[in-house]
């Protein structure tokens, strides 16, 4: 009997660690220690303890196995096995499972989107308390996608999901007073939502506020206050906002002038690619204002916003064409500027082209 106890323990110490782990812990338990694995880098090590727990039929490990396989991130691609982990899961009333098939077949993550399937699934995990499908399937409803629009439908879902805590469908309750979009438009009341929604974590909702205070809606107009929303979105990385905060210290609205900090904002904005701050960077460039005076990055810039339509670089543009034209500017002004505009264009992969010069304007610069 001694010996067999011996061998018993001796047996269970040799179990690999993973059939350890099950005999051990909650399903879970063992998903969050997966987690914790994938988290130090064993991505392989991660998914094959997913995968055990997945067969014993856990819903949650089979919707994070098959969300996985469909997207072939860290693990080899299979839409069939994908789907079908992910319906079982969904057939256990596992909400997340539910959404993440609906997120499939909206953004057609098998070849082709199918809205109408999308909205299935949404409506399912919707029936479940998901607000994330909640809040989605308002959207659906709102912009007619695989259904016919039915803004009042969408606001009742937004309403619902605000009800259980949604910021992002309190977000859209605001909005949708503002623009009187299936409810009476009523800028007192979006103003109610968007503070709710801040409220709720959505540090983007202090943009629209901050239009708002902008332009007088709903409460008395109030730069400071506008620039104040502004800051607090643009301090999480949203780019609209930090070209705004670039122009209101440009120009001392809101807030003290400032150019150091009108460049650093209207730096960071111009290089995500906003059109109004990338003419603003140029044009600070060209002042010296808050930066060094340099004419090649203020052509560059301004060339660049004149590509994205904004009248004021296409007016500095024709001017320093004419000027060199008139020979007050040199004949390489303009080829190094728009050189400059391809290596910014390049550097921050920004989605405007600059042409190549042609043959006659390459000659040009030979005489």
């Amino acid at each position: 009997m001694h010996n067999y106890f011996i061998k018993l323990i001796l047996s269970l110490c040799l179990l690999p660690i993973f059939a350890f782990q099950a005999f051990a812990e909650t399903a879970e338990e063992q998903l969050q220690h997966a987690k914790a694995i994938y988290d130090a880098g064993e991505i392989k090590q991660a998914f094959q303890l997913i995968r055990q727990v997945a067969e014993t039929g856990d819903a949650h490990a089979q919707s994070l196995l098959g969300i996985a396989m469909i997207e072939g991130k860290d693990i080899e691609q299979d839409f069939d096995e994908g789907l079908r982990l992910l319906k079982l899961a969904a057939a256990q009333d596992f909400s997340g499972a539910a959404y993440n098939l609906a997120q499939v077949y909206r953004w057609g993550l098998l070849g082709k989107a199918d809205y109408q399937e999308a909205i299935q699934w949404y409506q399912q995990a919707a029936d479940l308390g998901d607000t994330k499908s909640i809040y989605n399937l308002a959207l659906m409803y709102r912009d007619g996608m695989g259904t016919k629009q039915d803004l009042a439908r969408a606001v009742e879902l937004f309403q619902k999901g605000a009800s259980l805590g949604d910021g992002n469908s309190m977000h859209n309750i605001g909005m949708m007073h503002v623009t009187g979009s299936g409810v009476n438009q009523d800028f007192s009341e979006a103003i109610t939502w968007l503070n709710k929604a801040i409220d709720a974590g959505v540090t983007y909702a202090h943009w629209d506020l901050g239009l708002m205070y902008m332009k007088g809606y709903g409460v008395n107009q109030d730069m400071h206050q506008a620039f104040a929303s502004f800051k607090q979105v643009a301090e999480a990385g949203f780019a609209p906002a930090q070209g705004q905060l670039g122009t209101m210290y440009y120009n001392g609205t809101g807030t003290q002038q400032n150019f150091k900090e009108a460049f650093k904002w209207s730096k960071i904005a111009a290089e995500k690619g906003m059109p109004e701050a990338q003419y603003n960077l140029g044009k600070m460039y060209a002042e010296g204002k808050g930066t060094l005076k340099s004419d090649s990055l203020a052509y560059g810039w301004a060339y660049i916003a004149s590509l994205n339509k904004i009248e004021p670089a296409v007016d500095y543009i024709k001017f320093i064409d004419k000027a060199v034209a008139d020979g007050k500017l040199p004949k390489d002004f303009i080829s190094d500027g728009k050189q400059m505009a391809r290596n910014l264009i390049n550097e921050h992969g920004l989605e405007v082209q600059v042409p190549e010069p042609s043959l006659f304007e390459k000659m040009k610069r030979l005489f």
